[in-house]
């Protein structure tokens, strides 16, 4: 659920949330920025996951850690008692036990790690090159490592390069497509 871009709220990312609770999916919530106050927000409505944007280094993805968790490893706030993530207390189980198999993905988006920031197009061999170095220092470190597939890196060749979580498809892009070709199909209907 995707708070970054566009206007949706976390109100309308807490309904998106309850109405996925039936069908078995985990909503991850990509906050609008790296601030304590969207994180504790986002988790407070039972994002199941947390993805931030534009962490630019190893401080702010500190920082953003100790928010997500709880002490003693962290700082974030407890009220699990009134909070939607705990069934408002209902779950004894949440606070004790977290993160348990709740994730948090940090977006690394400086010029160094991402083509678009750093002037380079998708389609760019050093694009390629360092998306492999990024998988490769994630397994590393112990972490996993996830992008989009781009021009001239699909699912396959991200993949064999250490990547475990990939974006293949967008709705909205989908959506656009089907409609374009739709549309297309009518207007030359028309015309003949």
């Amino acid at each position: 659920i995707d708070l970054e871009h566009g206007p949706m709220s976390v109100e309308t990312a807490s309904l998106c949330m309850m109405a996925l609770r039936g069908t078995g999916t985990r909503a991850w919530v990509r906050v609008p920025e790296a601030s304590e106050a969207a994180i504790k927000r986002a988790l407070d409505a039972g994002a199941a996951g947390i993805m931030v944007p534009n962490v630019p280094d190893a401080a702010t993805a500190e920082r953003i850690s100790r928010w997500f968790h709880y002490a003693p490893l962290g700082q974030r706030g407890r009220a699990p008692d009134i909070i939607r993530a705990s069934g408002y207390g209902r779950d004894s189980t949440y606070l004790s036990g977290w993160p348990g198999d709740h994730q948090l993905i940090l977006q690394i988006e400086t010029p160094e790690a991402l083509s678009a920031a750093a002037g380079f197009a998708l389609d760019d061999p050093r694009v390629r090159t360092a998306a492999a170095g990024v998988a490769e220092v994630a397994q590393s470190a112990g972490k996993a490592a996830g992008t989009i597939v781009f021009p001239g890196a699909d699912a396959g060749t991200l993949s064999a390069a250490g990547y475990g979580y990939l974006a293949v498809a967008s709705d909205v892009i989908a959506l656009r497509t089907a409609v374009d070709a739709t549309l297309a199909t009518a207007r030359e209907g028309i015309r003949s």
